[in-house]
């Protein structure tokens, strides 16, 4: 059975017909850090990327 986050992306994709090649990464960086703090950490947060960015 899919995950419901993964239906979220796919529903996403297809309303700005755009196809991510990598949907966990875009997953990430819709991901708040104080919500994977609450997940216990088992979800990977976007502060990485924005670090990334804020760099570029």
């Amino acid at each position: 059975m899919a995950k419901p986050e993964n239906n979220i992306i796919r529903g996403l994709q297809q309303r700005i017909g755009h196809r991510f090649a990598d949907p966990a990464i875009l997953e990430q960086a819709l991901t708040h850090k104080s919500f994977s703090n609450e997940s216990a950490g088992q979800t990977p947060h976007n502060e990485r990327l924005e670090f990334l960015g804020d760099a570029v």
